[in-house]
């Protein structure tokens, strides 16, 4: 997975903590090469404080840059090419879930509500890869915001919200948290806000994202809103595979349910990943959908085949075509059937039946 553009709960605690320590010394203060201007410092002084939810600070700031004639735009503009960026107060309010700091900014220092960093990425995403607050994306859209807005990489909102809870937990997370997030909830308010449900970005749609992470709630809404199941990307990747992948079985029965074509993305088939991962189940599942059990991988190898080189014994049983028994004729009570060749006419018999039936 690519590394999202807004920065990550731990990282911001330690870029703030770097902030909180530069604050105490004496300028002159370097990034990089560059000397920060006092226009530089009242910029990050703001962007540490709209993380706090400092109104009356911001405004002091806020002050300070117009009475140097800039603008907040015009002073976080300045920034580009640090290690800070572009992102601005608002990007920085929206990802702690600070509402009221949020409606400030926006409603007194009239900042672009769809204004991009220097990754192309909004507010908007920072919200939702942040603390997740529904009251400040609501915030948002209802003033304005773009839920098909994308970044550099063309992930969107809907994207980031299919993200969430993918990345463990930390302390750092918990400390800026305003509110407990639900993804689906927030998926759910993208989508009645018009959000298209089948982005693509370089890890696929949305729906590609909730089978990769086994996420099966999310793997429902999304098909409920008619998420495209047999949408291909990086050549043969379908949310199927990638379902596959994470070993869901729920989310292949989801798929299946859906429309998914259970033998798309030759050479990698549904069949041919379950049969390298020893996927009893879902090879169960597959077979029932109508998996071809004949199509090879890129190297001429049959599911039956990979799944005898790994040593998944279950995974041949199930893979192997069916035997019958054999039987052996008794006699009849039809005097013109001979009872050696099985047939009246002799040596025209279809078969004999003293070997196979078939």
């Amino acid at each position: 997975m690519p590394t999202p553009p807004v920065p990550r709960p731990s990282s911001m605690a330690s870029q703030t903590l770097t902030m909180y320590m530069a604050l105490s010394q004496q300028p002159q203060l370097r990034i990089g090469n560059r000397v920060l201007s006092n226009d530089d410092w009242a910029v990050l002084q703001m962007l540490n404080d709209a993380v706090d939810g400092d109104i009356p600070r911001v405004k002091k700031l806020a002050g300070q840059l117009r009475r140097a004639g800039k603008s907040v735009d015009e002073a976080v503009a300045a920034l580009a090419g640090t290690s800070y960026g572009t992102r601005g107060p608002l990007h920085m309010a929206a990802w702690a879930g600070r509402l009221e700091m949020c409606k400030f900014l926006i409603k007194h220092l009239h900042l672009d509500i769809n204004a991009a960093d220097d990754t192309g990425a909004t507010p908007l995403l920072y919200g939702t890869y942040g603390c997740g607050s529904t009251s400040v994306l609501r915030f948002l859209l209802d003033r304005g915001a773009n839920p098909n807005r994308a970044d550099k990489d063309g992930t969107t909102a809907l994207h980031y919200a299919s993200m969430i809870g993918t990345h463990s937990p930390t302390n750092a997370t918990r400390l800026w948290a305003a509110t407990t997030r639900d993804p689906c909830e927030i998926a759910e308010l993208l989508l009645s806000r018009g959000a298209y449900v089948d982005p693509i970005c370089d890890r696929g749609t949305p729906l590609h994202v909730a089978a990769q992470n086994g996420n099966v709630r999310m793997l429902e809404l999304l098909l409920r809103h008619q998420a495209n199941p047999n949408r291909v990307v990086c050549l043969f990747y379908t949310p199927l595979t990638l379902a596959l992948f994470a070993s869901s079985l729920k989310c292949v029965e989801l798929l299946i349910k859906a429309g998914a074509d259970v033998n798309a993305g030759r050479p990698v088939t549904p069949l041919v990943i379950a049969a390298t991962d020893g996927l009893t189940d879902c090879i169960k599942c597959l077979l029932e959908a109508g998996a071809d059990t004949s199509i090879p991988d890129e190297i001429g190898r049959t599911p039956i085949e990979i799944a005898k080189i790994q040593g998944w014994k279950d995974c041949v049983e199930i893979l192997s075509p069916p035997t019958f028994p054999t039987a052996t004729f008794t006699g009849s009570d039809d005097s013109l059937l001979d009872e050696n060749t099985g047939c009246c006419i002799p040596g025209k018999g279809l078969c004999s039946c003293s070997g196979s039936l078939f």
